[in-house]
């Protein structure tokens, strides 16, 4: 059973400024609270490189069975909570991957802000590759990985690798990770019910807010 959640909520919010001159980019609200008032939270040491896997290696001591990887910038609203994660922890218990991670359907011209999930033919959702922000014309999908992940701790081993070989300046991808760990085990990819924002900068923050403000009022009304 999967019983430990980490969720990624660093960064420096250079797309709020000014406001993240006085205030965390995981303070910032959405809606009605800010989004690490839904965490406890690790702090990630000086000279640990930045970047989506990095906080994966902050915590590695603990990752000693599958857990919950989770963006801090990324939501999901559903009619019922937890539904996508409670998928994919389904589909993790019952076969086994070194991964499983939420994919959405995005515009084609959205494609080279996010990135496209290449799937094995012949099956329903395995991943052959992943490519981080291709030209659109590129993208084998319109599929992208997004921030709800259950992953194995075979992914430590991967991050350990690719950190090592970074160069100053460079970032630890958790979606480079993902298509390294795809070539030696399975990685599957579903799309997941409900619906996806971002809140990484300040339209999409604003957009998601609307979004999660129409949600709420349709679930009492």
């Amino acid at each position: 059973m999967v019983s430990l959640a980490v969720i990624a909520t660093a960064g420096r919010g250079t797309r709020f400024l000014p406001c993240t001159k006085a205030m965390p980019k995981a303070l910032l609200p959405l809606f009605d609270r800010p989004v690490i008032h839904h965490l406890s939270f690790v702090q990630q040491p000086p000279g640990q490189a930045y970047g989506s896997g990095a906080p994966v290696l902050v915590v590695q001591e603990r990752l000693r069975a599958p857990f919950v990887y989770l963006y801090g910038d990324d939501v999901i609203l559903e009619r019922r909570c937890g539904e996508s994660l409670r998928t994919l922890l389904a589909i993790h218990e019952h076969q086994k991957p070194a991964a499983v991670v939420a994919a959405c359907r995005v515009a084609r011209e959205r494609i080279s802000a996010v990135g496209s999930i290449a799937y094995r033919p012949g099956t329903e959702c395995e991943v052959a590759y992943i490519l981080e922000k291709p030209d659109p014309a590129q993208a084998p999908s319109p599929f992208t990985p997004i921030g709800r992940q259950v992953l194995s701790p075979a992914i430590v081993r991967v991050l350990q690798e690719q950190q090592a070989g970074l160069q100053p300046g460079q970032e630890l991808q958790m979606t480079e990770a993902l298509s390294t760990l795809a070539q030696s085990q399975r990685v599957l990819a579903p799309q997941i019910p409900g619906q996806w924002v971002t809140t990484g900068d300040a339209w999409s923050l604003l957009e998601a807010s609307q979004a999660a403000s129409r949600l709420r009022l349709d679930q009492t009304a």
